[in-house]
């Protein structure tokens, strides 16, 4: 259980806009036109550096905006239409290596979605359909090997789920339906022994 919910806590944080919490007590530069927010505004950090910048039409964002963290580098950069995220959007760990990846289409997730750690490893793919979590989604530990894989039908988990121990030996192995745990559900150690 504690992967299930490793899995939904990273996908809630990421789908949620961004894998840290925006900054607190940041200032923001802008121009009103008739009560709301229009043209170019710049959101700054407390340091005085650069946090967001973007565009209003009519108070919705369009176009390009950049995100970056505090010492300067890109967090996070993409596209708004008419107030929704469209197209391709990257978000960077600290250290400048991609963090994920992922297209949205009318303001919904869509695709491949990538997820590297901060030393340029893959660490998650997924895919999305229409905003929902859908299809293979798999996991991989520092060291390259598969960590956990589960199927999603209608952002809900579907089917079967695995989890393998960093040796490579299986961790654990059941399935779920609409999202919930159904059947018979098995355990191994590091060492491949059957500990239910």
């Amino acid at each position: 259980m504690k992967y299930s919910a490793l899995l939904l806590f990273l996908f809630s944080f990421v789908l949620g806009g961004c894998v840290k919490p925006r900054p607190l007590n940041t200032t923001s530069t802008g121009e009103y036109r008739n009560g709301e927010k229009h043209g170019l505004w710049t959101e700054w950090y407390q340091t005085g550096q650069k946090f967001e910048e973007g565009e209003f039409k009519d108070g919705k964002q369009v176009g390009l905006w950049t995100s970056l963290h505090d010492n300067g580098r890109k967090w996070m950069e993409g596209e708004y239409k008419d107030g929704k995220k469209e197209g391709f959007w990257t978000n960077w760990h600290d250290n400048g290596q991609k963090m994920w990846e992922l297209e949205y289409k009318d303001g919904k997730e869509e695709g491949l979605w990538t997820w590297w750690g901060d030393n340029g490893q893959k660490f998650m793919e997924g895919e999305f359909k229409e905003g929902k979590q859908v299809g293979l989604s798999t996991l991989w530990y520092e060291n390259g090997q598969k960590w956990m894989e589960s199927e999603y039908k209608d952002g809900k988990l579907e089917g079967l789920w695995t989890t393998w121990h960093e040796n490579g030996q299986k961790g654990e192995e059941g399935e779920y339906k609409e999202g919930k745990k159904v059947g018979n559900w098995s355990k191994w150690d590091e060492n491949g022994k059957r500990i239910d």
